[in-house]
């Protein structure tokens, strides 16, 4: 089946330190084999609620579910995967929900379950550069 990426990826090497977007708290981290760490942290904005997703990263030492990151915060590094090694990140709008953790979703509604792509996930790209400071 052909799913569709809701994030950006990023080429970089392993080690390189990864910032929070925005002020939040940490609200999920998971290690998968293949997909190595993930993060996700929740920032309450003007705009309404919406979750960074960070993948392919391990958090550093010091920070882990429940703690306060403020923007541009090292809180992670990228993570080893070989020759494919990059950072993922999307924008997801909205409280948690069972999707969130999600790296790529089905273009139709109803595959294994899973709604359609983008569902509640923003073009990460053109959100930071909206909301990046002058």
């Amino acid at each position: 089946a052909v799913w569709l990426h809701t994030g950006t990826d990023i080429k970089a090497a392993v080690g390189v330190p990864v910032t929070a977007a925005a002020d939040g708290v940490i609200i999920g981290y998971l290690v998968d084999s293949q997909f190595r760490g993930g993060v996700l942290i929740r920032h309450r904005t003007s705009f309404g609620t919406v979750i960074t997703q960070y993948w392919h990263v391990w958090l550093r030492s010091g920070f882990a579910v429940g703690r306060r990151v403020k923007r541009g915060q090292v809180f992670a590094n990228v993570a080893s995967m070989g020759s494919r090694t990059h950072f993922h990140f999307a924008v997801f709008r909205g409280e948690f929900d069972s999707h969130t953790w999600n790296g790529a979703l089905p273009p139709r509604p109803g595959c294994s379950g899973f709604p359609a792509f983008p569902y509640k996930y923003l073009n990460a790209t053109a959100f930071v550069q909206a909301h990046s400071a002058s």
